[in-house]
């Protein structure tokens, strides 16, 4: 068993370690070309319409510092951005391992009272008796999408392994989640495959 775990862990490693993408200025994978290797939380003025990607999945924000709207890409091809078109402003490289994701969350601040443990996606956590009541949360392990409204629309956030947030009034997410999905699919169209989310 120990031996399964360790060329596990040495095989995601190496997934991360061979993680890149390369983003074009314009559609169809034409014009200027950046290849990256790991996370940038300023893109500059720079624009760009496509990207190709391998290995681990990337997260592409909106605003600098990996923050603001944002879009999973997973491994492959994208030949438009569609509404991140020109919009990409800073990258997250995904990487946490994405098996046996595990998030906690609360009903009050700082950890405290009633606590949901949660390792897989739900899409109405009212089903669970938790729908807009959650005040804090911990990851602890995977990544996550937390999205205010059921079914994945509304305002979302990424959370990853070891984020934490004892107080979510702070960022106007005081008992406004209403969904989450572990961080497994992309959220856009993969060359000829559409995929969707969780």
């Amino acid at each position: 068993m120990l031996l399964i775990t360790l060329k596990s862990h040495n095989i995601y490693n190496i997934a991360v370690m061979m993680s890149k993408i390369i983003l074009y200025d314009k559609i169809q994978f034409s014009g200027q070309g950046k290849e990256l290797m790991g996370s940038v939380a300023d893109l500059g003025s720079a624009s760009y319409c496509s990207l190709k990607m391998e290995g681990k999945h990337w997260v592409g924000y909106t605003g600098t510092n990996v923050t603001t709207e944002f879009t999973v890409y997973g491994a492959g091809d994208h030949a438009n951005l569609g509404e991140m078109d020109k919009k990409i402003q800073s990258l997250r490289l995904v990487q946490e391992s994405l098996l046996d994701p595990e998030v906690n969350l609360y009903e009050d601040n700082n950890f405290h009272v009633e606590s949901c443990h949660i390792t897989e996606t739900i899409r109405d956590l009212s089903v669970i008796c938790f729908n807009n009541r959650i005040s804090s949360h911990v990851v602890k392990a995977g990544a996550w999408v937390l999205s205010q409204e059921m079914n994945f629309h509304g305002l979302r956030t990424a959370l990853f392994l070891g984020d934490q947030c004892s107080d979510c009034s702070i960022f106007g997410w005081d008992n406004k989640l209403s969904c989450v999905r572990f961080l497994q699919n992309s959220d856009h169209k993969v060359g000829n495959v559409s995929w969707r989310r969780a």
